[in-house]
């Protein structure tokens, strides 16, 4: 009696093949499939690793502009701070004011410009500048060169001019002026005269000496009032310093 393999010894090729094609697709399906699930994530893992990296490259070589564009920033700030507003100039009077009593000094505060407030535009500062180095660049033969004013050269294009009048003692007088520029308002000395006061100088003190520098912002014309009594003010020395109170305009604030 013939066994089943003889019996069906005919089919066992394609049997055989059958089988061999279920394994292949069992490998395929339980051994490859996953494997090529790993590679493809550890792939889009590397892929994203250096796209990380490239991205924080270049994101380090922009740090010294970003570092430049935060300084500007934080100067700018620091400009718009200590720029003083055209509404608070009254109060920077009454600073130095106060300034003055307690450096025992006498104050009297003068305007130095007729217009008040002095703007000079960015452009034509910046044609002066070009001038002077076109000049320097065109002359064959050094000659003399007039020395540029400080006024021309001084950092922000709108100021007060003002001249502070100091009578009091040596000492004092240095107090105030090391006082007044370590105030918290864009200010600089463009200039100092001092002389030495008579001993029985006597100085007549107005309520209002002259043109007030704070009210020429609301009208033009001076302001006068009634002066006091003459009144000896101690002190042997007179001081005037002229002054530049930097000024914001009012829109900026």
């Amino acid at each position: 009696m013939k066994t089943w393999f003889e019996q069906n010894k005919q089919y066992m090729p394609i049997m055989v093949m059958i089988g061999l094609f279920t394994a292949m697709g069992l490998i395929a399906w339980f051994g490859i499939r996953p494997f090529h699930t790993f590679i493809k994530d550890k792939a889009d893992a590397i892929q994203e690793y250096y796209a990380f990296r490239e991205n924080r490259e270049r994101q380090i070589k922009r740090l010294p502009d970003l570092e430049k564009q935060f300084e500007h920033i934080l100067a700018q700030e620091q400009t718009i701070r200590i720029l003083t507003p055209e509404d608070q100039i009254v109060g920077f009077v009454k600073t130095l004011e106060r300034l003055g009593t307690e450096s025992d000094v006498h104050v009297e505060i003068q305007a130095r410009d007729s217009n008040g407030i002095v703007e000079v535009p960015k452009a034509t500062r910046s044609a002066r500048k070009e001038n002077d180095k076109t000049e320097d660049e065109s002359e064959v033969t050094p000659k003399k060169k007039e020395a540029p004013k400080i006024a021309e050269s001084l950092p922000y294009e709108r100021y007060l001019p003002i001249s502070v009048v100091l009578i009091g003692e040596y000492e004092n007088i240095v107090t105030f002026l090391y006082r007044m520029e370590t105030l918290p308002y864009g200010l600089d000395v463009i200039g100092m005269k001092v002389k030495k006061r008579e001993i029985d100088e006597i100085v007549t003190k107005p309520s209002s000496p002259g043109r007030n520098p704070f009210l020429i912002l609301a009208q033009g014309e001076t302001i006068t009032t009634e002066t006091e009594e003459e009144q000896a003010i101690p002190g042997s020395l007179e001081a005037t310093i002229e002054t530049a109170v930097y000024i914001n305009k009012q829109s900026d604030l």
